[in-house]
């Protein structure tokens, strides 16, 4: 099933992308308009749109014949087949302005078969691409280069390439460097999760999630040029402190989640990677949401099943589509796994990790008499609308349960970074690593990239940013 929708939504981008009026938008929004593109059918003698109504609608015409009428009278037909690459479209008008259509159109074949665009989401795509390019207002801004980057150490692997920590002889601020490797990337058939997350890190300004300062295109390397947070991993602090049961630790932490999850929904980005070794902590012992190479901006459903098993909500396990609300219950998850040091649907195996997810929460152990135990519960629904934030209130409703409130846990100081973390890392300098455990012989090996002319990477470069992070 999720081949067949990643076909179809392949061929639907390159539809959109031979449009006449998507010629200048951007390859990143026209991939995510292709994802909001809805499929509908008319049949023989119905009205797609009438003459004098509101337009709010851009329609192309997928496969079968219309009619374009002017009061009441044929004026033109328009007809499209797929097997042949033939496609129309109109409507274009009612994406930027406010006027009645202009003419009628009817179906005139047995079955026709539409792809819409709303107004709306389209505004929300192009909006969420001017705010990837005006950063923070007030934000001093610099023009980075690679060749000006320093390398004082390893911090990370990963299965695409390695983090280091670097030094900017521009600024002299350091970051960490994360460099991707182009053939495990074309290998893996990633090219577009790559693009996805740097477009995304670039709608993001939130002192609970990393930030980006530039990207940088190599031979054969991406690089994210990120802001370092050298507190190190949260998993590794818990397993060498022991903070497993500590709800002072539990709560601070889900706190900052929390936030930088509002952060990302209020940009239609799902998060889809919640667990310990994403987060991480800075200097002042702030937790902060890292790695969104499976983040994705989306308008109403995805079906892609991705993240780690102990984590998969009950919709991701099917395969029926989720939305933010996957994010939610991760987040119960983790409260489960900082209080009891395991995920509440641990198993042997995947298989049996899925069977105790779809019997759900309710079959879960739990402590007796604690205030977190009803929060993971509301959290973890089996039903996505019902889970706590989805419901009305948002993620208030969270900052209101009992388990923050009955601990007087100050929101407001939270926001503003005046609150005291409860666990301050050892930090001495900006170029200081102890909190990192990295092994070179992790590093994965290098996959040579041939260029085979695709231009997938071509507008991944981008080197102004912010000069620092505060």
């Amino acid at each position: 099933m999720q081949a067949r929708v990643k076909q179809k939504l392949q061929e639907y981008a390159k539809i959109l992308g031979s449009m006449t009026c998507m010629q200048n938008v951007p390859e990143e929004d026209k991939t995510n308009l292709a994802d909001a593109l809805v499929e509908t059918t008319y049949q023989e003698g119905e009205y797609v749109i009438n003459q004098g109504e509101e337009g709010r609608t851009f329609f192309i015409l997928y496969q079968g014949e219309v009619s374009v009428l002017v009061d009441n009278k044929e004026v033109t037909r328009y007809s499209a087949d797929p097997s042949t690459g033939k496609f129309e479209s109109f409507g274009e008008r009612a994406l930027e302005m406010d006027e009645p259509r202009a003419a009628s159109i009817k179906a005139v074949t047995p079955k026709v078969t539409l792809l819409a665009l709303d107004r709306g989401v389209y505004n929300t795509v192009r909006g969420m691409s001017t705010l990837r390019k005006s950063g923070v207002k007030n934000e001093s801004m610099v023009e980075y280069k690679k060749s000006k980057l320093t390398t004082l150490g390893l911090l990370g692997c990963g299965g695409f390439g390695v983090v280091t920590l670097v030094k900017c002889g521009i600024t002299g601020n350091t970051f960490a460097l994360k460099a991707l490797s182009k053939g495990h990337i074309a290998a893996q058939n990633q090219e577009r999760s790559v693009m996805n997350e740097k477009g995304i890190l670039r709608m993001t300004h939130s002192p609970f999630l990393v930030r980006l300062a530039a990207t940088f295109n190599g031979d054969q390397h991406l690089y994210f040029l990120l802001e370092p947070a050298m507190g190190g991993e949260l998993f590794t602090i818990y397993q060498r402190k022991n903070f497993y049961g500590s709800e002072k630790h539990a709560r601070f932490y889900v706190a900052c989640v929390l936030r930088g999850f509002e952060h990302l929904h209020a940009r239609q980005i799902i998060y889809r990677d919640l667990k310990p070794e994403n987060l991480l902590l800075d200097s002042k012992g702030y937790c902060k949401v890292t790695d969104f190479g499976l983040a994705k901006f989306v308008i109403g459903h995805t079906y892609t099943t991705c993240g780690t098993p102990d984590y998969f909500a009950p919709e991701m396990v099917m395969g029926a589509g989720h939305t933010n609300a996957v994010d939610w219950w991760t987040l119960g998850v983790l409260v489960y796994e900082l209080m009891m040091s395991d995920t509440p649907f641990s198993a042997q195996d995947t298989i049996h990790i899925f069977r105790k997810v779809q019997r759900g929460i309710e079959a879960v152990s739990f402590p007796s008499k604690t205030d977190w135990a009803p929060l993971v519960k509301s959290l973890c629904k089996q039903e996505p609308s019902e889970r706590l934030p989805m419901r009305k209130g948002g993620g208030k409703a969270v900052e209101e349960h009992a388990w923050f409130t009955k601990a007087g846990f100050d929101w407001k100081a939270l926001d503003k970074r005046t609150m005291v973390a409860p666990y301050i890392p050892q930090v001495k300098s900006a170029s200081d690593m102890t909190n990192f455990e990295a092994n070179e012989e992790d590093a994965p090996p290098d996959l040579h990239y041939s260029n085979t002319g695709a231009c997938w990477d071509k507008d991944f470069e981008d080197t102004t940013g912010p000069a620092k992070f505060e």
